[in-house]
């Protein structure tokens, strides 16, 4: 059995010790430098959300081509009923442009499926026509 007494007295030994806990150290600071900002990962899920949901709005008979908006605000949080629910924290809502927007029917189901795709309620969600090009 090696005695640590002479490992510590090793002066090669010593140095591989010490280099080793400099790698340590600088894979410790590099690490905590990629840590993304939650601004942006929040920005990027609502854009995916986007995504997702044109794709799936889209297959609705009549919708069309379909654009989706998602803004999600904080909610003013100076009241004394506030919970602790971070989703009931901030407010959000859909701006959606398709098509087949023009005709009720149609609207009425694209506010449905984005209400229970999204979890927005649908007084939150505005539905319009595109434009024609």
């Amino acid at each position: 059995m090696i005695k640590i007494d002479k490992i510590l007295r090793d002066k090669k030994t010593n140095g591989l010790i010490y280099i080793l806990i400099a790698i340590g150290v600088l894979l410790m600071t590099l690490g905590s430098g990629f840590k993304s900002d939650p601004v942006s990962s929040e920005k990027e899920g609502s854009l995916s959300r986007s995504k997702e949901a044109e794709l799936i709005l889209s297959e609705i008979k009549g919708a069309g081509k379909v654009r989706v908006m998602i803004s999600e605000e904080e909610k003013d949080n100076n009241s004394v009923f506030n919970s602790d629910n971070e989703n009931e924290d901030r407010e959000c809502s859909v701006l959606i442009v398709a098509d087949g927007g023009a005709d009720s029917r149609i609207k009425e189901k694209i506010v449905s499926a984005a209400s229970a795709a999204l979890g927005v309620k649908p007084h939150k969600i505005k539905v319009f026509e595109r434009k024609e090009k």
